[in-house]
């Protein structure tokens, strides 16, 4: 079967699931607007009709429909597979293809609930970068774009032949919110690659080195990003208060910016723990998949707390690895979470509780890791290991491939 992706290449979750389609046994194609190539994996990028100032908009998606749809024919595709509903859904259904697999990741559903139900704190946005108040232009053409997005998202997904979401909270709201019938909609986890975690010592001791670990030092990070919805500017405020408290002398931290731009304040904060603590670190720059699977073997604690959130790769390799998550409480940590039994929930998400969180964990790592990284395991082996979560989509596929041949 051939499977047309849309989506972005240099995306860590295209690189993840395209891999895993191919070693499937399918033929992928990515396409998008983007020059970047995945290894091993045809990338086809489509020039956009419509870009502001050299940059891709969400008009550009609008627009470009024709060299799309010439595209998917010039490639003999059986199947389009977008994954984020809002632009690559909305983008596929323009090329009037069939059958249509969507995938549901997050920010694309969950941010274009009905008037009046879970609206997400406008300063929280995934489009943010910064943290704190909107500028007046911001103010304006906001309305519009809520509007706008919900609009396309609404037509996507009546469109889709089939969705799916990583967590129950998408999967409801798809159809809760925007009317996907049950039959025409799925949990589809996603999941661990176990062989990315295995590591020789050789490979131990140059993470060690790059990351500068000592081997007898604890090792905590926050592996989600710094941008707004990841609430960096309430852990780096947690962290430094851990740090001034004197309470983690022996551990190791390692906050990553995921490839995201640093805030400028977040920066400032981070600048001033690294020359004081040297024992602080802020990561600018992505750290590749397989090379940060090998540092969470190393983990020991980390912090997970978006505003909002489908099924975390973070969360879901941590656990793996028995790593002990401390989160913030939300409807996707309730879901796959208790506290005290498979990690530590914090209710208040604020810097002092947050920093009291880290201390109570890091000071007691070998007892919370007895009692919960086992249990951990065994949940993410049988929920959300990638080769079965993608066959199940593969299998699905087939069925709509064949139903429309019919």
């Amino acid at each position: 079967m051939r499977i047309a992706v849309l989506a972005e290449p240099d995306s860590f979750h295209t690189k993840k699931w395209t891999q895993a389609l191919v070693e499937a046994g399918q033929e992928v194609v990515v396409f998008s607007f983007s020059n970047y190539q995945i290894p091993g994996i045809p990338c086809v990028k489509i020039d956009p009709r419509f870009t502001f100032r050299g940059h891709v908009t969400y008009f550009s998606y609008l627009g470009t429909v024709q060299r799309l749809r010439k595209a998917l024919r010039d490639h003999r595709i059986d199947l389009l597979n977008p994954i984020n509903v809002t632009p690559f859904s909305v983008w596929a259904r323009r090329a009037r293809r069939h059958p249509m697999f969507s995938i549901a990741m997050g920010s694309d559903i969950l941010e274009y609930p009905p008037v009046g139900q879970g609206e997400i704190p406008i300063e929280r946005l995934w489009t943010r970068t910064q943290s704190g108040g909107l500028s007046w232009v911001e103010k304006i053409q906001m309305p519009l774009k809520r509007w706008l997005f919900r609009r396309e998202v609404q037509k996507a997904l009546s469109a889709s032949d089939f969705v799916i979401g990583d967590n129950w909270v998408l999967v409801h709201a798809v159809r809760n919110w925007f009317g996907v019938k049950e039959e025409q909609s799925a949990l589809n986890r996603w999941g661990i690659e176990p062989e990315l975690f295995e590591m020789t010592k050789e490979e131990e001791a140059m993470i060690r080195q790059k990351y500068h670990i000592p081997s007898e030092s604890r090792l905590l990070t926050s592996p989600r990003g710094i941008k707004a919805i990841y609430q960096g500017d309430i852990i780096i405020e947690a962290v430094r208060q851990a740090l001034e408290s004197g309470e983690l002398r022996d551990t190791r931290i390692l906050m990553l910016s995921a490839g995201y731009a640093v805030p400028y304040d977040i920066e400032a904060i981070a600048s001033d723990l690294e020359a004081r603590f040297p024992q602080f670190s802020l990561i600018r720059e992505a750290i590749p998949r397989e090379e940060m699977c090998q540092l969470w073997n190393l983990t020991d604690a980390f912090i997970s707390a978006p505003i909002y959130d489908g099924y975390s790769n973070a969360l879901s390799e941590g656990r793996y690895i028995g790593a002990i998550p401390i989160v913030n409480d939300t409807p996707a940590t309730q879901e796959v979470m208790e506290d005290g039994i498979h990690g530590k929930v914090v209710k208040q998400f604020e810097p002092e509780s947050l920093a009291e969180a880290i201390t109570e964990v890091m000071k007691e790592i070998d007892h919370w890791k007895k009692r919960i990284a086992q249990t951990n395991r065994a949940w993410v082996e049988r929920e959300a290991v990638l080769s079965v979560n993608i066959r199940r989509f593969v299998e699905k596929a087939e069925d709509l491939r064949q139903n429309h041949a019919d």
